[in-house]
């Protein structure tokens, strides 16, 4: 049974705990984190946002995605891989989306 959030992470689905966990995965197994990973992680800890939670999302999904230490680890990374992938072009794609409609906004026609 999963334990209940604290009221300050009401919105997200990541607990701190499990973004510092990131960090220690990555010391654990020696793989230097990338510094967008770091910074997102350093942002959400302090204030775990939706965005902040966004943020780290394509920051940990990118850095699956493209670092080979993570295909020499295991081959049972290799669908995570591939999953991560997935996971940010989608998250990458849906931040650019609402960037680009929130500087061009529509106008109303009648």
């Amino acid at each position: 049974m999963a334990s209940p959030r604290p009221a300050q992470e009401k919105n997200s689905l990541i607990s701190k705990d499990e973004a510092i966990y990131i960090k220690s995965f990555f010391r654990h197994f020696k793989i230097k984190m990338p510094k967008g990973l770091a910074k997102a992680i350093a942002a959400y800890t302090k204030k775990n946002t939706v965005s902040n939670q966004e943020t780290l999302k394509i920051e940990l999904t990118a850095a699956i995605a493209v670092m080979p230490e993570f295909k020499e680890l295991h081959p049972l990374f290799t669908p995570i891989i591939e999953i991560a992938k997935e996971v940010n072009y989608h998250a990458q794609f849906n931040k650019d989306l609402e960037s680009a409609l929130a500087e061009h906004p529509t106008k109303k026609t009648r």
